[in-house]
This record gives C-alpha cells, structure tokens and sequence, in this order.
C-alpha cells in the first residue's frame, strides 16, 4: 500500500508540475476539438448534453489503444471493469453500480450498445471494437431513452460508417509475448447513391504470460478473427438505409488464477490478508507450517503471481472457442418539417466453449466445463422531431427478444471425485414504449423531461444433476443423501417472473452565455430480476432475485474557457439504489440475492486542456462515498462491490514537427485507483487493494496523415494488481485472485489511404 501511495504521489505531482510550468499564455492558436456525441438520440456537441459523460474519437481510441470495453475504463474516473473467470465475462460498474456476477444469462447494469444496438450480455463484449469511429459514456441511469439494465449508465460504441468519400487504412503491429496485430479498413463509394465500407481485424497473441512450471508452458494466449461489412444505400428520395453484417472468432485458453493460501487457518475471514497469507505460493487450511500445500508442493517463485503449477490435463479443459454473428439494419425516412423516422433491427448470435478455472494447482482440484449459445433480436422504432428553436420530441417503440442456454459440467478427478452438471435455459421477452421532450422556457433556460414504460417476461428451466455413480459428490456437500445412483437430480426449477416498470428523467438546463452550462436532472432506472446461473445445491438458490432500481439526483456544470482552450465538467451526485442485486454465499458456492435500501453519493471532475499549441493535458477525479443495506443476516453498512472510494487518471500528450512534413509525439497516461472491495459482504480476501497504472505512447507521423509509426507500452511500471476475487478459504483454505496484465509493449505502424 505504502509503495502504491508513493507511485501515486510521485505521478500526480508530476502531472500539476508540467501543467503548471506548461501552461503558460502563448498567443494559441489551437483549441480543443469538438466532439459531436448522440447521447440523446441525435448529434450534439458533448458540451451541450446535460449528462455526464466521457466520449473519445478514433484517434484517441487509437492513442490511448482502446482495443476492448475493458481499456475504457483507465480513461474514465468513478468507472472499473473487471475481469470475471479469466476476463470473459467483463463486469462493468459505473459510481458503484454494476453487475457483481461471473454467469452469462445476467444481463449488465451498464447497458453496452453497438452501433444502438444492445448487448443483452456480458458474454457479448470481446472482438468488437476495430474500426470505431467513437465511444461514449454516459454516467447515471439511462432508463428512458436506452432502457432497461442501464441503472449505473451507458457505453456507446459507433463504428465508422461508409461514405462517398474513398478512405483506408492499414495497421501493422508486433509487441511482447509474441503478440501480432492486423487491423485495415477500406470504403467509399459503389454508386451515386450507395456507399460501402469492409473491415477487418486479427489478433494473435501466441504466448502469456501465465506460465506452467509442471510443463513449461503457459495459459492465456489468444488468437481472435473480426470482420464487419456494410452497406449505405439510398432507397428512395426520402429514404436512406445501411446494413451491417458482423462475425468473428476466437480461440486459445483461458486466463488462470493465482490461488493463495492461510498460513493460519485459525485466523478469521476479515482479518488483514495481506500479512496472513503465503502469497503466490500455495496451501491448505489443512498445513500451516509452511507455504505449501498438503501434498507438499511449493512454487519455485513465491513472489511472481504469474507462474503457476497447473495440472497439465487441465490445460485441454481451459480452451476458449467463440463464434459469433450479426446484423444490423438502419433505415431513416424524412418525414419533412424537420422530422424523422428511424428503424434499427438488431440481430446478434453467439456460440461459446469455454473453460474456467478456480485452482492452479499440481492436482484437479475443479475443472469447470461451460457451453453456451446466446441470440438476440432486437427492434426499434422511433421518432425525431427537431423543433425551430432547437428544442426535440422523441417517441418510440422497442421489442427483444434474447434467448441463452448453456451445458456446464464440474469435476474433479484427483481430490474431491465430483462430478457435477448444471443447464440453464432462459428466454427473455420485452416490449417498451419511451418518449423525451424538451422545452424553452427562457433564452436561458431549458427543460426536459422523458418516460419509458417497460413490460418484460423471463422464463428459466435449470437444475445440477450429479452425475457421479457413486455419489460422492456428498464429499463437498455435507447436505446430500447418497443414492447410489448416477444422474441424480439435485435442483430444478421451472420457473417464469413478469415485470413492470415505469423510468423517468427530468432536467433543467441554465445557459447564462454560450460556453457555460448549468444542470440538475432526477432520473430513475430499472434492471429486471432474474435467475442465478451457476451450479446450485439447493431450490432455494434458484429462487427468482427481484429487479433493482435507482432514484438519482445530480447537479452538474460544464463550462468552455479560455477561448477553447480549457475545458472543464463537474457533477455531483447521490443514488437512493433499492434492491440491489448482488452474489452472497450459498449452501457451497455463492448465490444471487438482493440488498435493503442502499445509498451512493460522489462527484466526477474532468479537465482538459490545450496551454499551448501541441500540447494536451487532461485530469479525471472521482470520489464514491457508498452505504450498502443490510442482505439478509448482514446488517446494512458495507461498501458497494467493484467500487473505489477514490480514483484519479490524467494524462500528457505533446506534439511538434521535427522536419517538414514529419511530427513527433509523445503521451503519457496513468490513473490510480483507491482499495476497492470485491463482494457485497466486504471480505477482505476479495479486496483489490490500492494501485496505479502508467502507460506511454511516442509516435512520429506525416503532416499530411498518411502515415505513423508508434512504440507503446501499457502498465509501463509493471504494477502488479487483482481484476477479480473469490473466497474459498472456509472450503478449502484458498483465496482466488485473478492479476491484470504485466508490463507489454510493441510497436505499430499504420498507413492511411485515400484522405
């Protein structure tokens, strides 16, 4: 902690010292770029949405190397992504709302929508983002205009569109641990009224850095393949269309934990981890005379979280294998007087094979099976009206229809003899109707207000079977009667739950000249109930867990000062959270559950600034102050899970030509995130304690945009750090901790054609 702190000390006084002794008045001329945002269904300056938000352009996306959701959040404050059974099923929070769940048919508190699309699941996230023109992201609850499950806020991700105008690029890059990337784009005009864009993307990242010390080799690599092809058609004078065909696919292995282990067993569950266990190094509850385990195995390297002793078997059951496919039809009809009709139809589907593991260890201890196959159609259809003094109506319509099923199976040959099998099948149905209007009350000032009616149906058939012939299964619970039969039904539920409800947001915007704003909105947001996912031991874990929902208030400024130059946006906030759904212990494992009243309350600060031309700084400030209600048994007081108390990013980028036609540029990003609990219940062996990241950029590329070079390292200190925890110390004396990436590092180059 201490060493964390003078990381972060060190780092944010050296970001005030350039700023100070950089900005200086210099007769600029350059300011900072407008970035045009569709927050609110319809483009806008990002200065005049009354949201807070974060929005960044391809070219930062490609700067700051924003190659996945997971990388958007070392950009954005009071926001943490974490990287649930190995990274592949991301959990987004946002000011301490969020999903604290590993299980696929859960669907996020953080609505992702592609190209308005949404996506109903965390599965969906990886192999996406290429070709992106922008991403946005919306703080606070987005009920009416972006629905339900987007109670903590909203990720917009635009992918470039085609046009008429001919345009390319090629990017080549090659980093560490033998990774290969490939990523070109090409579009423009088919006809006088039709346009065309195709683009692809591979990545191969043939090693890791997990390495097997019972093999020599190592888990984690991946290799993935992304194409998307659309079509800008004109289908009447009136009428304009596009279609977007998307697929990709992904193989390698999963991501393994590094398992820690008590050196006293006798010590209780909250006390202080980081002194009482061994580290990488691991043991059983069973012997605390030293870090080994009970069979006497010790790690070679106590002190890298990155080696393991993995049962070599395991490895063929830790294969990641992913197909999936879309399509996306737009179509947009002028109605005239400034009006308009849009119609997105969505269709998603993915096929998953994977594995996950919750012991890196000699011997199988658990190998977890999961085989899973999600679709999704989507439909919406709305109205825009634009009115003369720039005030907007929006009326529509929205039907989904999503449907996941999945086969897992959990054994365990060398110790424990189990032999599990759980399914689940779940089909989601929903329909809503929202509007949003705005109106003038004065030169100054403004008002708007919108509603979204959502009625939704969820059906789940699922149950575990154990499917050991002799039972034994009963080893790991104490609550089963052996049969002496094979393929014994332990749970299972038929089961469908119905839900209504009605969101709402109110703002009043203040304008007292053109580079300031004014707001406070109240807002409310809805996340459906559901069923719990994973493998269960007894009916009531499969008991249906209520929706959630959030009442907010928010006041916030934004302003535009010296002359363009300086930007900055400010808001505070508090969140009365009811029901809040999160995991708690079960009869083994863990179960959902929901939470009493709970509150959070924070506040944001970003400030970005040009003090001279070619130089761009940049500051995010978030504090989170949350109180959880009691969850059953345990008394309300606790922090919400995934979310820091503190959080600050910042970032340097400079650049200036060093010959005709050439410049030269460098960037240096970081941010510093406070100790942030893992769980509900606060358990100090799911703790990501204090850390701080570093990343760099330096590039040199042609005035004229046609070509750059860059070196880039990410987590340039080689800050070692927990995405994810599980606490298996009562069953087994082991505490699960997945790491973040090391240090990595490549080079790119990239050449762009036709502009």
């Amino acid at each position: 902690m201490r060493t964390v702190m003078k990381r972060y000390n060190f780092i944010s006084k050296l970001w005030i010292a350039s700023c100070l002794i950089l900005f200086t008045p210099t007769g600029n001329t350059q300011t900072i770029e407008e970035i045009v945002v569709t927050a609110q269904k319809r483009e806008q300056s990002m200065s005049d949405v009354s949201i807070s938000m974060n929005a960044f352009t391809d070219k930062e996306i490609r700067s700051f190397r924003i190659e996945n959701p997971t990388d958007i959040a070392d950009l954005v404050s009071n926001m943490d992504i974490k990287g649930t059974l190995g990274g592949v099923n991301p959990a987004i929070t946002v000011r301490g709302v969020g999903l604290n769940d590993f299980n696929a048919n859960n669907n996020p508190s953080v609505g992702v929508y592609m190209d308005e699309v949404f996506l109903s699941s965390p599965a969906m996230l990886s192999l996406r983002m290429f070709d992106v023109e922008r991403v946005e992201v919306l703080k606070g609850p987005q009920g009416t205009l972006y629905g339900r499950n987007s109670t903590g806020g909203a990720i917009n991700i635009i992918n470039r569109k085609p046009t008429q105008e001919f345009d390319s690029y090629v990017s080549l890059g090659k980093g560490n641990y033998d990774q290969i990337e490939l990523e070109a784009a090409i579009g423009g005009g088919i006809s006088e009224d039709s346009a065309a864009r195709i683009s692809i993307s591979h990545k191969d990242q043939g090693d890791s850095y997990h390495d097997n010390l019972l093999t020599g080799n190592n888990m984690g690599g991946m290799k993935s393949t992304a194409g998307r092809g659309q079509l800008d058609f004109k289908v009447n004078d009136t009428t304009r269309g596009n279609i977007s065909i998307n697929f990709g696919s992904a193989e390698g292995t999963n991501t393994p934990f590094t398992i820690f282990g008590l050196l006293d067993p006798s010590m209780p569950a909250n006390a202080d981890w980081s002194v009482n266990l061994c580290g990488p190094a691991k043991t059983f509850k069973f012997d605390n005379s030293q870090c080994s385990d009970f069979f006497g195995i010790q790690e070679t390297n106590d002190s890298d979280p990155y080696t393991h002793s993995f049962n070599p078997s395991d490895a063929a059951k830790y294969i990641i294998d992913t197909d999936y496919s879309g399509a996306v039809i737009r179509l947009e009809h002028d109605l005239g007087d400034s009006s308009n009709i849009t119609s997105i139809t969505g269709f998603e589907s993915q096929d998953r094979v994977y594995g996950d593991n919750i012991n890196s260890h000699p011997f199988q201890l658990s190998a977890i099976t999961h085989d899973e196959e999600i679709s999704q159609f989507s439909q919406e259809l709305r109205i825009n009206r634009i009115n003369d003094d720039g005030t907007q109506l929006i009326l529509g319509v929205f039907f989904s229809k999503d449907e996941f099923e999945s086969e897992n199976v959990f054994e365990s040959s060398d110790f424990f003899l189990t032999h599990l099998f759980w399914n689940n099948d779940q089909e989601t149905t929903s329909w809503a109707i929202f509007g949003s209007k705005d109106w003038k009350l004065s030169e100054t000032l403004s008002l708007t207000a919108g509603f979204r009616y959502t009625d939704e149906e969820i059906d789940f058939t699922g149950g575990t079977t154990d499917l050991n012939p002799f039972d034994m299964s009963c080893i790991i619970d104490p609550f089963c009667m052996p049969t002496g039969y094979g393929a014994v039904p332990i749970t299972l539920v038929d089961n469908t739950i119905s839900e209504k409800d009605t969101s709402i947001r109110v703002a009043l915007e203040y304008r007292p000249d053109d580079d300031r704003m004014i707001y406070g909105s109240v807002s409310t947001g809805y996340k459906s109930g559901g069923f719990f996912g994973d493998f269960t031991f007894s009916n009531d874990e499969l008991t249906p867990f209520s929706a959630e929902s959030i009442r907010a208030y928010e006041i916030g400024y934004k302003s535009s000062r010296s002359e363009g130059r300086v930007q900055l946006n400010a808001s505070v906030f508090h969140y009365d959270y009811d029901d809040m759904q999160t995991l708690v212990p079960g009869v083994l494992v863990t179960r959902f559950a929901n939470a009493d009243d709970s509150k959070i309350s924070g506040m944001d600060l970003d400030i970005l600034a040009v003090p001279r031309d070619g130089l761009t700084v940049g500051l995010g400030f978030g504090m989170l102050n949350s109180e959880l209600g009691a969850i059953g048994l345990l008394p309300a007081g606790n922090k919400s899970p995934n979310a820091a108390d503190l959080q600050l990013n910042g970032f340097i980028s400079y650049e200036h030509q060093v010959r005709p036609g050439v410049t030269m540029g460098w960037q240096g990003s970081f941010k510093y995130t406070d100790d942030m609990f893992r769980d509900a219940f606060n358990d100090k062996f799911n703790v990501t304690e204090s850390y701080s990241t570093l990343d760099a950029r330096i590039w040199l590329a042609s005035d004229d945009d046609k070509w750059e070079v860059a070196l880039w390292a990410k987590n340039l200190a080689n800050e070692k750090y927990t995405e994810s925890a599980f606490n298996f110390v009562d069953l087994t004396g082991l505490a699960n901790h997945m790491y973040g990436p090391p240090r990595t590092y490549g080079i790119n180059f990239t050449y762009f054609g036709g502009k």
